[in-house]
């Protein structure tokens, strides 16, 4: 056969899948290597009674959310995007709201620019206790 052909992968009878960039790791200079904080202005919010936690940013983000994840220890959030690129928020969590994001299991992201609303989704809220690693599969 000849060489330019794409292969087929038989349990699908799909192409090979695209793997680059490779899950975790953004191309070179792409703004997922910052974290949020440096790209745009952040704010947490969280509803005490009911323990809803919303993110609201003012600038598009680069990827599309798949989930965040909430470091106990360090009070870190990091999101996941869908092609797996993890990016620090870069804002710790005050340790009295620590305790809703250890009993919350989603967080909800507010696109604000301009005063209006251009985005809006939940999604997963994953909390990682000392020892895991980030990422996790479901």
């Amino acid at each position: 056969m000849a060489g330019n052909k794409k292969t087929k992968n038989k349990a699908q009878g799909k192409p090979p899948r695209d793997m680059s960039p490779r899950p975790g790791r953004a191309p070179e200079g792409h703004p997922l290597h910052k974290p949020l904080t440096e790209l745009m202005s952040v704010n947490l919010l969280v509803a005490y009674e009911t323990g809803q936690i919303m993110m609201l940013h003012n600038r598009p983000l680069a990827d599309r959310l798949e989930y965040v994840e909430y470091e106990i220890e360090d009070r870190e959030m990091y999101m996941i995007t869908r092609g797996g690129i993890l990016q620090p928020v870069g804002m710790k969590v005050d340790p009295e709201l620590s305790v809703k994001f250890e009993n919350s299991d989603s967080i909800t992201v507010l696109w604000i620019e301009d005063d209006q609303m251009k985005d809006l989704t939940t999604v997963p809220l994953f909390v990682r206790r000392p020892g895991m690693t980030h990422g996790v599969v479901y």
